[in-house]
């Protein structure tokens, strides 16, 4: 139903159409109506203010190791693109309660991702000493809401926006996004299409 948070069936259909498409994806890992984030890199603040890349988890598969109430941001593995009338929006992954790590997330919305954006998040490690993250870990989950049907009123992007989007265009991630994972194809979300 427009407007409600997208089963997994609901996503399934989406995908199929090309009004989501997450890259790489993995049907296996698609839940009643989220789908699991993982972290690629994590970046840490420099003195200067800076974002400087201290790990990459396409480089080396060994955990992140946090400092005591450290923040990073991460880029999350998966690309996401959305078509307009579809909004993603995150929840924080169980695992983190277990890990003692906070996350900070936002939104998704048309045209976000269409430029080759990435996903960031922020991660607090919540503990006197460290803690760790692994390649395997989910840090979020991604929920999709379907609002085609409905009357929208036209939100043009803002120059914040503009300028924060501008600044997630990472060329050596949109090629590894486009060329990760194959092209997931699937008839069993026929019952949509009657």
């Amino acid at each position: 139903m427009y407007g409600t948070l997208a089963n997994n069936s609901i996503i399934l259909h989406l995908m199929k159409r090309h009004l989501i498409d997450i890259k790489p994806f993995d049907k296996d890992l698609l839940k009643t109506a989220h789908y699991p984030l993982r972290a690629y890199g994590v970046y840490v603040r420099q003195e200067d203010g800076a974002w400087r890349q201290a790990h990459s988890f396409d480089e080396s598969r060994r955990p992140f190791v946090f400092r005591a109430n450290q923040y990073v941001m991460i880029e999350v593995n998966e690309q996401i693109v959305i078509k307009q009338g579809i909004v993603a929006k995150f929840v924080a992954a169980s695992n983190l309660v277990e890990q003692g790590l906070g996350l900070t997330a936002g939104r998704l919305e048309y045209p976000f991702g269409k430029q080759g954006e990435t996903l960031r998040f922020g991660l607090k490690n919540q503990n006197d000493g460290p803690a760790e993250l692994a390649a395997d870990d989910y840090v979020a989950y991604v929920e999709f809401y379907d609002l085609r049907a409905l009357r929208l009123r036209p939100t043009p992007l803002s120059p914040r926006d503009r300028r924060i989007y501008a600044g997630r265009v990472n060329e050596e991630r949109f090629a590894h996004a486009n060329d990760d994972g194959v092209r997931y194809e699937d008839d069993d979300d026929d019952f949509l299409d009657r």
